[in-house]
């Protein structure tokens, strides 16, 4: 059966974002600071200690769909890059879905599908080891469910995402609203009738049925109570912790921050235009098509509320790749419509865009982020080699505890003194720390009998801005 021409092109950018991300986790071989708890908790999974990779402050859905290739023998970074790169298929397939209900032809699907296939942070998510490479194809397709009138399928995905980031149970947001305008629309007679019985409640119940079935595995597992682990330890780096405590100064000053960082990290993590291209776009959907007034209001309020989320908690660049999927083919909308004057240059900055990307892309791949972090890598498996025992090490560096095969710490800027305050057991012998004055001061003052030690990779520049200390 021979392939349609719309086919051979996805099969195309299929291949190319293969070839990219793949391309580029092999280039670096080393994970950021939170890949190496994600890789960690997927070894502990694989080898049967759930527990364990449920306990980390990250949702645990990564961890679940990378460690079946561990199972089998795949070590846990290259299993992460194939299965990630897998996961930005299904993100391609389903942002063409999205382009097709908008009703954008065939060279605005290729526009905004390409957007996703060069995008920079798109690319660096499966070497970066970052959970919004599996929580992304989870939010588009519960879209494409929503705009199919699908709110059951859509509610599950959302709840699905929910186990990978717990951000991505917002999406639930547009079913809930284009299921309860679905069935005023067919019931216009009798709206209060509908609203009862509207397929919002489904929505709603099905979300809440996975919230809490995560919450209770949890708190089977590891006897945590919280809906989700990590808001005590996001709380206290936004504006709500401050809140919570009573300090108003604080919190209108960490509100402002967040406030002020909003544009340049849309900007940043939408690969410089995309972004703020597609809100454009998302305003010049018109009521012809599917994407009607109900539909453009309902993508606009998942918008809004994932931006008041990370304006409650931090705002980061890669925060804002979870609204790829809604913005990313409204820039294909943006493509289509324009007239006159505006068309020209509308087309002129999404070019640029995409060129901006693939530029990145290719930097990347001659010269790789991280490289002079694979010292740590280093270092962990010499401290192992020594002989530090699983839950011997404390470390502030999640990199090197995760080579040393132990747990690393959340991705936190510990200090020396917080770090003395969690060796309470004769166990902990290790202590791994950034070199720096105060850290150093701290440990000389400590009289619990560490001492710093030498190894080899020292020599290199970032390994001598690491201390290592054994008692």
């Amino acid at each position: 059966m021979s392939l349609s021409r719309d086919q051979r092109v996805l099969g195309l950018f299929v291949l190319l974002a293969s070839a990219l991300r793949l391309a580029l986790a092999f280039r670096v071989r080393v994970p950021s600071s939170d890949g190496a708890i994600y890789l960690w908790a997927c070894e502990a999974i694989a080898d049967g200690r759930f527990a364990d990779g449920w306990s980390t402050v990250f949702h645990p859905g990564t961890a679940l769909l990378v460690a079946p290739l561990v199972v089998i023998g795949v070590s846990s970074y290259v299993a992460f890059a194939l299965v990630a790169t897998i996961a930005a298929v299904f993100v391609i397939v389903g942002i063409d879905r999205i382009c097709r209900s908008f009703e954008c032809d065939a060279t605005a699907r290729i526009v905004a599908t390409m957007l996703f296939v060069v995008g920079f942070h798109f690319v660096r998510l499966p070497a970066d080891v970052y959970s919004e490479a599996f929580a992304l194809p989870f939010v588009t397709w519960a879209i494409v469910a929503a705009l199919r009138e699908r709110w059951s399928m859509s509610a599950a995905l959302a709840g699905c995402g929910f186990f990978v980031r717990p951000e991505a149970i917002l999406v639930a947001v547009v079913p809930w609203l284009l299921s309860r305008s679905h069935d005023r629309r067919r019931n216009p007679e009798d709206a209060t009738h509908a609203h009862r019985r509207a397929p919002g409640w489904t929505v709603l119940v099905i979300c809440a049925v996975f919230v809490v079935s995560f919450a209770l595995l949890r708190s089977w597992l590891t006897g945590g109570h919280a809906l989700t682990p990590k808001l005590d330890f996001m709380l206290p780096l936004g504006p709500l912790g401050p809140l919570v405590e009573g300090n108003f100064s604080e919190f209108a000053s960490r509100l402002g921050s967040n406030a002020f960082r909003i544009v340049p990290s849309i900007a940043s993590g939408l690969d410089y235009g995309s972004g703020f291209l597609g809100l454009v776009g998302l305003v010049l959907l018109s009521k012809r098509t599917l994407a009607g007034a109900v539909v453009v209001r309902a993508m606009a309020v998942f918008v809004l509320l994932h931006v008041i989320t990370l304006l409650a908690f931090e705002t980061k660049p890669r925060f804002f790749l979870m609204l790829a999927p809604i913005l990313l083919p409204c820039v294909g909308v943006l493509w289509m419509r324009l007239r006159g004057a505006m068309r020209q240059l509308g087309r002129g900055v999404i070019v640029t865009t995409l060129v901006v990307a693939f530029v990145r892309d290719a930097k990347d791949l001659i010269d790789p982020p991280r490289i002079e972090k694979r010292v740590e890598l280093e270092l962990g498996r010499q401290l192992a080699a020594r002989g530090a025992k699983a839950g011997s090490m404390v470390s502030a560096l999640p990199r090197v505890a995760w080579a040393a095969g132990q747990r690393p710490l959340p991705p936190w800027p510990w200090t020396a003194a917080e770090l003395l305050q969690r060796v309470v057991e004769p166990k902990h012998r290790v202590l791994v720390m950034l070199a720096t004055e105060d850290n150093l001061r701290a440990m000389i003052a400590d009289p619990r009998g560490f001492h710093r030690i030498d190894v080899p990779v020292h020599a290199s520049e970032r390994g001598a801005r690491i201390a290592v200390y054994e008692r």
